[in-house]
């Protein structure tokens, strides 16, 4: 999941990144350099955001000060690109020491807390970061997706549906919410979202996921011949394929060992007509 927060691109502070990428200083020691820059500058810390706590209101920072958090956000970024969780996860924090209301920040930390699978904090982060940017269609797009992962199906069509709303081309969004939509049984909707985005046999082997995952393994079956027939280098039709041929072959392995089964007893129902 990737932030959609963009830099101010005329920023004054830039040349802080110029100045330090020209002297190969990156990762924490860059940002440790900038908090310090942050202090030396008067951005004195007025509070500490932690999990789900509620946090005061800062006072209003001054346009240098703003533009210095997105350099600073900007610069963290990198360091969570290159896979440095912790240090980038310290430096949100000490961005939201000195704004609690800077929801980039706040996105991204819900982003790092949901694939520690820390799924309540993750969305007290990316919760808090809706109200204050209710429109930010990359932030409902993850957390409509933590939604999904934490079972709450409703609330995941809601945000993800906002987000397809304000950006309908972006794929990850419309697959998502064709995921959704289809673990809520709209079998056909959700195909018609996944067609917008992928072609035809990948769209048939997503809808054969979903009903693999729904426990309908032989319309999933079908779905993935289907995706096959167009396409025979779909992977995921072809390992979706040989995984539910396994588990049907499984279930009528174990239903012949139970012996058949005794008649049972038809009972209709008469409307009073004769």
């Amino acid at each position: 999941m990737k932030s959609g927060w963009q830099l101010n691109k005329q920023l004054k502070s830039a040349s802080v990144i110029n100045y330090l990428r020209e002297r190969n200083v990156e990762g924490a020691f860059a940002i440790s350099i900038f908090v310090c820059l942050l202090l030396v500058t008067g951005c004195t810390p007025l509070s500490v955001r932690s999990g789900n706590q509620n946090i005061p209101v800062q006072k209003e920072l001054t346009q240098k000060q703003l533009e210095e958090l997105d350099v600073q956000f900007g610069m963290t970024r990198i360091v969570e690109r290159k896979g440095n969780i912790e240090d980038a996860q310290k430096s949100y924090e000490a961005i939201l020491e000195v704004s609690p209301d800077y929801y980039p920040a706040l996105h991204r930390l819900g982003v790092i807390a949901a694939g520690q699978e820390d799924l309540r904090l993750a969305l007290s982060y990316l919760e808090s970061a809706v109200e204050l940017a209710p429109q930010s269609a990359e932030l409902l797009g993850d957390i409509g997706y933590v939604y999904l992962l934490n079972g709450d199906l409703e609330q995941a069509h809601k945000s993800l549906s906002i987000a397809f709303d304000n950006a309908p081309h972006d794929q990850r969004i419309t697959n998502n919410l064709a995921l959704v939509t289809g673990y809520q049984g709209n079998l056909n909707e959700a195909l018609t979202l996944f067609r917008r985005c992928n072609p035809e046999s990948q769209a048939l082997a997503n809808v054969g996921y979903l009903l693999s995952q729904r426990g309908d393994y032989e319309r999933a079956r079908d779905y993935f011949h289907q995706s096959l027939n167009i396409d025979p280098t779909v992977r995921q039709a072809a390992n979706g394929l040989i995984e539910v041929a396994k588990v049907i072959e499984q279930r009528e392995s174990k239903e012949a060992a139970s012996g058949p089964k005794e008649p049972q007893l038809q009972v209709s129902i008469s409307n009073g007509s004769r």
